[in-house]
């Protein structure tokens, strides 16, 4: 299998090469390689994200440009935004943008642990680029 970059600019791919090591598919010499390290920096950072919110058993987030479903932790806003949306019509799609973290949980795991609820935006849905 491949590992597709899509961003701005072309298309980067990589090919596995080793457990934990991708290869840059290039012409250039050395070979470009990446390796996952054990052990890094926590990523800490606070976040703007817009994507779909499903409130079920367990809150979820569907961020709208990557797709990345996480958890929502429920504290503070995330009790909030909950809340918010039980006094919406029920059946609806929602878009929300939040300000958040994102954490690693436990069980190795993604998770949102929202700061602020900018806006829910009832009735919509993400729009695919």
């Amino acid at each position: 299998g491949q590992v597709a970059l899509e961003r701005d600019g072309p298309t980067r791919w990589f090919e596995p090469v080793a457990e934990n090591t991708l290869r840059f598919r290039t012409n250039a010499k050395p070979d470009h390689l990446i390796s996952k390290q054990d052990t890094g920096p926590a990523f800490d950072y606070l976040v703007t994200l817009e994507g779909e919110y499903q409130s079920a058993k367990v809150q979820r987030f569907t961020e709208c440009r990557t797709g990345l479903s996480l958890a929502i932790i429920e504290q503070g806003e995330g009790r909030r935004i909950r809340r918010q949306y039980r006094s919406m019509p029920r059946g609806q799609p929602i878009v929300a943008v939040v300000e958040g973290r994102i954490l690693t949980q436990g069980n190795g795991g993604l998770a949102l642990s929202i700061q602020r609820l900018v806006t829910l935006k009832p009735g919509e849905r993400c729009v695919n680029p």
